[in-house]
């Protein structure tokens, strides 16, 4: 599949939703990618443990979940050697308890992301929230094993994956566009939850730190 036929059938997705794309004004994405550069999925399931890891933190400075002592959370990651997949902002929270804490909560849609990518979780559409999705993870406080799924774990094709971030890049796409022109774009979701989703895909496939990735479209 090259980018014209990735690009129609993103069009095609679009329609469903409502959304008409411009013909060449939005540029493909699939001549950026460098194979070489794509992250494993041993990479991918570690930032996701860790991602998950804040998330909760997240969560608890905010008193939606209980978790009593983030120290526990700091000797999981480091049990399970999962600490250096963390971002400097996501260590400052956990050593220091500061940072946005709305921030990291959303990126909750981040990590969706990178779950459907290792085949753990499907997106079926932008708005779709399984009731399974807090089953897949392991539980901190009673120490759990987090790769005791690794069985589970396989990662999507690259084009598969490529797809999906073309979707969700010319949504973006959109979003921006519908905000400069002042014209209002009608989603089922806020914005948010295509711009986290899009930065966990372009991690996988670009190679780049998760903090450098910008999302300029």
């Amino acid at each position: 599949m090259n980018a014209e036929e990735i690009r129609n059938k993103t069009k095609k997705k679009l329609r469903k939703i409502g959304i008409e794309l411009p013909g060449s004004n939005v540029p493909p994405l699939i001549d950026n990618i460098v194979e070489k550069k794509i992250r494993c999925s041993e990479e991918v399931y570690g930032r996701s443990m860790a991602l998950f890891s804040i998330i909760c933190v997240a969560l608890s400075e905010t008193k939606k979940i209980k978790l009593e002592n983030i120290e526990v959370v700091n000797k999981w990651l480091e049990r399970y050697g999962l600490f250096d997949f963390l971002t400097l902002p996501e260590k400052d929270l956990l050593k220091r308890n500061v940072g946005n804490c709305d921030k990291f909560i959303s990126e909750v849609e981040s990590l969706t992301a990178l779950m459907w990518s290792l085949s753990l979780y499907d997106m079926k559409s932008i708005d779709y929230v399984g009731d399974d999705f807090g089953e897949i993870f392991p539980n901190i406080l009673k120490n759990t094993n987090p790769f005791t799924i690794n069985n589970e774990i396989k990662t999507r094709p690259n084009i598969e994956l490529l797809s999906m971030l073309d979707y969700y890049f010319c949504i973006h796409w959109k979003i921006v566009e519908s905000s400069i022109s002042g014209k209002p774009l009608k989603l089922p979701v806020d914005s948010y939850v295509i711009v986290k989703r899009r930065l966990a895909l372009e991690w996988i496939l670009y190679g780049e730190d998760w903090e450098d990735i910008s999302l300029d479209t």
